[in-house]
């Protein structure tokens, strides 16, 4: 009888050092998606800030049209229709290059909250890698 305990114990022990293994590699995959997570949120970050750089170029192209229409249209009275023409093009122009700015500060936003969301998750594997490790 005193056998059949013994073995009972080791079985016990060994199924629990089982499970703290498979909680520690779980926890452990986890870590590895929550940082593969916050390098995405990174690159989507990088990638909004480039939309915004290129969205800003825009912006100044589309202020120098501007500037060149409102000359044109004080250039004189014949050339007024063609340069109010280019002024409304450089407003159509100017309200897309607006509205693709918000796009991108929001794409970065939404890569910042994202990164975030990483780091927490990151936070969240190390301490149950710590509560696996604690059970062993």
């Amino acid at each position: 009888m005193k056998k059949y305990i013994v073995g009972l114990k080791r079985n016990l022990v060994l199924f629990t050092l089982h499970i703290a293994y498979s909680n520690f590699y779980i926890v452990h995959l986890k870590m590895h998606k929550a940082f593969l997570n916050f390098y995405n949120a990174y690159l989507n970050m990088q990638d909004a800030h480039l939309n915004l750089h290129i969205a800003h170029s825009n912006f100044y192209i589309v202020h120098l049209k501007m500037h060149k229409a409102f000359l044109n249209f004080y250039n004189g009275y014949l050339n007024m229709q063609d340069a109010h023409l280019n002024l409304h093009i450089a407003h159509s122009n100017f309200y897309i290059v607006h509205l693709k700015m918000h796009k991108a500060f929001l794409n970065f936003y939404n890569g910042y909250l994202n990164m975030q969301d990483a780091h927490l998750n990151l936070h969240i594997a190390h301490l149950k890698m710590h509560k696996a490790l604690s059970n062993i």
